[in-house]
């Protein structure tokens, strides 16, 4: 998963090992995501976690701005082209929220089967290393 405040060397890191991309961050033009991170205009697949148009909808005028408000920002043309008028900070998200999505979002791409077995064995190293340190403080007593 990446945010806007990944460093470019971490992005490409992580890109090299996921087949797609969750962004939590604003809407950005695809040039503009180039222009940021090669890694994250290459990503096979790009899902929008967090502030989706229903969202904004159930949050409604109340936690809004008009993006008028944002005319300084250099992605203000291509945002008002493509989602009008109308501003919602992530923050206006409840957190818990968020969190859940998150959560759902890592879940789906995590390989259960290879999470038991690396699981099972964190457990025989850990049981031989307290077996290996119970007999060296039995010896040094």
């Amino acid at each position: 998963m990446f945010d806007e405040h990944h460093t470019d060397r971490e992005i490409q890191r992580l890109d090299q090992q996921a087949d797609h991309l969750d962004y939590l961050g604003k809407h950005k033009q695809a040039s503009e995501l180039r222009q940021e991170s090669v890694a994250l205009a290459a990503a096979e697949a790009q899902r929008r976690i967090a502030l989706d148009a229903d969202d904004t909808v159930a949050l409604g005028k109340p936690l809004s701005f008009p993006a008028k408000d944002k005319v300084k920002d250099s992605r203000y043309p291509w945002f008002v082209k493509h989602y009008g008028d109308t501003c919602w900070e992530l923050d206006a998200l409840s957190p818990s929220i968020l969190r859940d999505r998150l959560a759902l979002a890592i879940e789906s791409v995590i390989d259960w089967e290879s999470w038991e077995r690396h699981d099972v064995s964190e457990e025989a190293e850990l049981t031989s290393l307290n077996s290996v340190l119970d007999w060296w403080a039995k010896e040094s007593a």
